[in-house]
């Protein structure tokens, strides 16, 4: 018999070396927020303008805002970084009394990357974790706003309430119970009673 042949076939395969960015973190009003920052964000009710920034990462990560689970990362728009290197993303945020307590946390996203390592014991800080393979900050949000009454029937702010009940007489006690809300807390609340009845 002859020599056996022996069959060859080249693969080319397409390498992507990932490498995290060396620090996230958040710009608002001229200050920085960074991970290790305890402070709250005292944001304001309306429309308010943060920016994400990221140092480094490799290939550019993909700059996300999260405030809670809720992604908002379509109305960001790329902004100019501090440094070479830095990815800046700036997002116009419109607050509610509803995000009281609630966090705000810039992701920086990078490519998925196949590997097991670390899956193990990684299982309960991958629930906190809003993307699977980034970088992330979170902080919480801090709201001030002046008191407002709280009507579930009508979400916008005011601060009167009208009362029209004919079985009403003069001298007769009345128990009004008013829930309102307001950051911080006031100290006292003082009432105000209109006479509308011109009669």
């Amino acid at each position: 018999g002859g020599r056996p042949r022996t069959l060859t076939e080249s693969v080319d395969i397409a390498l992507l070396r990932v490498e995290m960015p060396s620090e996230v973190y958040l710009k608002y009003d001229g200050k920085e927020f960074r991970e290790n920052s305890e402070n709250k964000l005292n944001l304001k009710i309306g429309v308010n303008t943060v920016q994400c920034i990221a140092e480094g990462g490799s290939p550019e990560p993909m700059m996300n805002l999260f405030v809670g689970q809720k992604n908002m990362s379509d109305e960001g728009r790329t902004c100019r970084g501090p440094g070479r290197d830095s990815q800046c993303v700036q997002f116009e945020v419109n607050v509610g009394t509803e995000m009281s307590k609630e966090s705000l946390s810039c992701v920086a996203k990078m490519p998925d990357v196949d590997g097991d390592d670390g899956k193990e014991d990684s299982g309960k800080q991958e629930k906190e974790k809003l993307v699977l393979n980034g970088k992330q900050m979170t902080i919480d949000i801090n709201l001030g706003y002046p008191p407002q009454l709280v009507d579930p029937e009508d979400e916008r702010d005011n601060t009167t309430v009208t009362i029209c009940d004919t079985r009403l007489c003069e001298g007769e006690d009345y128990d009004l119970v008013v829930q309102f809300d307001s950051n911080p807390e006031p100290s006292a609340a003082e009432w105000s009673i209109r006479n509308n009845d011109r009669r």
